[in-house]
């Protein structure tokens, strides 16, 4: 790296920024294109990477390396505007013009770049089906992939602290297609207010069996499931039990099951294994109203709220035959049924 200014720092110093005091270094043919070059630093003479230097409105862009040098080739003659960001910092540009027969290596020095005290921002919304415009109640809200909360019964939602930058919203909730809706939050912006609108999926309504006083369950579903429950064979989590937990995803409702080791993920979930390690498992198969779910977590696709009932096998021996498919037994079993 070449740099024409050497700064010796100590204790607070002020930074004056001497910008084109430009440096020639040869001398090409008339209207050879030009390369840039500088170093750009903070107040305290820390060299800033990854700020981005713009030319005019044209592909010629550079980042800044670790010691905050950058280089941009193939610059013409003319008038031009240098501009340089970086999240956290003010912005600054600069206008300057290019002669005809400019040194083929200018040397801009350095450009400092004043920190900003970046502001968070309160973003709220509400879940609507796309079709009726209803409000959507219970749906999973995820912020660049990280949980953040369930609408409410009207269907609204509310993520504090946000900070400015360009982010992603995911709304799941079961019966419609999964949301997403990308925005950007400028600079000082204190609310954001957002409308999502879920496509409902087109679902089959199953029949209704009654069995004398007991609940109505559909398609027979949970008849079975209180009918496994009584053989004493798995752990069974009734919905009157889940009533009482204050879940926050569906894998939260397994804390506690016997031969089940249970702990948080990075992404707002939580990751389930079985206690004792079984070669070739990576963790119980998932059930979700009997059929088998692969390469999605169970809280990507039913939250606590839906649940009305969940079954547990740890033991391969006690996996009853509706769920051992294709050997999937031998990995233990977590049956999710919803309401």
């Amino acid at each position: 790296m070449h740099l024409s200014l050497l700064f010796r720092f100590s204790g607070a110093l002020a930074l004056n920024v001497m910008l084109f005091g430009l440096t020639a270094s040869s001398l090409p043919a008339q209207g050879e294109p030009a390369k840039l070059f500088g170093v750009v630093f903070g107040p305290r003479g820390n060299p800033i990477e990854q700020a981005q230097v713009f030319l005019d409105d044209t592909e010629l862009v550079a980042l800044t390396d670790a010691d905050g040098f950058f280089s941009i080739a193939g610059i013409p003659p003319g008038p031009h505007k240098l501009t340089f960001t970086k999240r956290g910092y003010a912005a600054r540009a600069f206008g300057f013009t290019l002669p005809d027969n400019a040194t083929s290596d200018i040397d801009m020095g350095a450009i400092l770049l004043e920190p900003i005290q970046e502001s968070l921002t309160r973003v709220t919304g509400t879940v609507v089906d796309s079709m009726t415009v209803e409000p959507v109640p219970a749906a999973r809200v995820m912020l660049d992939k990280q949980g953040v909360g369930m609408s409410g019964p009207e269907g609204q939602f509310e993520v504090p602290g946000v900070p400015a930058g360009f982010h992603t919203l995911e709304i799941r909730r079961i019966g419609y297609a999964p949301t997403f809706v990308d925005f950007e939050i400028p600079v000082g912006q204190p609310f954001v207010s957002l409308i999502v609108k879920m496509r409902a999926l087109p679902a089959q309504l199953a029949e209704v069996t009654v069995e004398g006083e007991r609940t109505i369950y559909a398609a027979g579903k949970l008849r079975e499931f209180y009918e496994r429950a009584e053989s004493g064979f798995g752990h069974f989590i009734t919905r009157a039990e889940i009533e009482k937990r204050s879940a926050r995803v569906t894998t939260d409702l397994l804390y506690g099951v016997p031969g089940l080791q249970v702990t948080p993920g990075q992404l707002g979930g939580n990751y389930v294994r079985l206690a004792r390690v079984t070669s070739g498992c990576r963790g119980p198969v998932i059930f979700l109203d009997g059929a088998r779910i692969s390469g999605s977590s169970v809280d990507d696709v039913v939250n606590p709220e839906e649940v009305a009932g969940i079954e547990v096998y740890t033991r391969a021996s006690d996996v009853p035959p509706v769920f051992n498919i294709q050997g999937a037994g031998a990995c233990g079993v977590i049956a999710v049924w919803t309401r």
